[in-house]
């Protein structure tokens, strides 16, 4: 009996090209993944500029309650104080990764906040309050 020259089907083994294409579907899976990943941590991160803006909306709310005005604060007092809104019972950690702005007038006040350190790029982050209540996310850092 003669043989082919060919191995029986249960001892082939895999060829190279089969290796090449199955890791470039995997590193094309993993990088995906990780985008994902960072998206899902920007994501994440962004929530310490919703809780304290509302934070501040709810502080700026009870402070017009009392004195028929909304509380203001500049830019310089902000940086020179990071506690400077407690006064109205606002704490904004020092490791914050936001910095946040509030620009009042008597009946309407808009509070900012405003971030770089989210991911690797150097994109901001920005999203806002009003007196009314409504957030808005003026440019997002978790698009890509």
């Amino acid at each position: 009996m003669e043989s082919s020259g060919r191995l029986p089907k249960a001892q082939r083994s895999v060829t190279l090209l089969e290796l090449v294409i199955v890791s470039a579907i995997i590193a094309i899976l993993a990088s995906q993944a990780i985008l994902y990943f960072f998206g899902i941590t920007t994501r994440a991160k962004q929530s310490e500029a919703k809780l304290i803006l509302k934070q501040i909306y709810e502080m700026q709310r009870a402070y017009y309650i009392e004195y028929d005005t909304y509380w203001r604060t500049d830019k310089q007092a902000f940086a020179a104080q990071p506690d400077n809104f407690a006064r109205i019972g606002v704490i904004v950690s020092p490791q914050a990764l936001y910095t946040y702005q509030i620009k009042a007038q008597k009946r309407e006040f808009t509070a900012t906040a405003t971030s770089t350190e989210l991911d690797q790029d150097e994109k901001e982050d920005v999203w806002t309050i009003d007196q009314k209540g409504v957030l808005s996310c003026i440019s997002d850092d978790a698009q890509e």
